[in-house]
């Protein structure tokens, strides 16, 4: 009896030994793939600082006079008081989309009065 308790015991223990072993293991392989969120999302924070950083960078050059201007030169097509605009036709073309090389007949003042205005 005193054998069979023992055998029971030492089982018992064994059995709890197992479980607890089980259960260290699944908590280091939890802890394992933790690890690499962890890891994920510090590479996100880092892009998003990067890009948080760069867009306030966007921000203050565009509360400047100089990107103001650039806009209303670039975009809008305005010009400083003082200042003309001059433009040329592209690819040999005039204002409306003839090819005014070929129009020998057409005085060039005529041209130029048909190209601006």
């Amino acid at each position: 009896m005193n054998l069979f308790r023992n055998t029971i015991v030492q089982l018992l223990i064994f059995l709890v030994s197992l479980g607890l072993c089980l259960s260290a293991a699944g908590t280091i392989l939890d802890l394992w793939h933790r690890k690499d969120i962890v890891t994920t999302r510090q590479q996100d924070l880092n892009t998003i600082t990067r890009e948080n950083q760069k867009l306030k960078q966007e921000l203050q050059d565009t509360k400047s006079t100089e990107y103001v201007e650039r806009i209303a030169r670039d975009k809008l097509g305005l010009v400083k008081d003082g200042e003309s605009i001059i433009l040329l036709p592209q690819n040999g073309q005039g204002a409306g989309g003839a090819d005014t090389r070929s129009d020998t007949r057409t005085p060039n003042w005529l041209r130029w009065w048909n190209m601006f205005y």
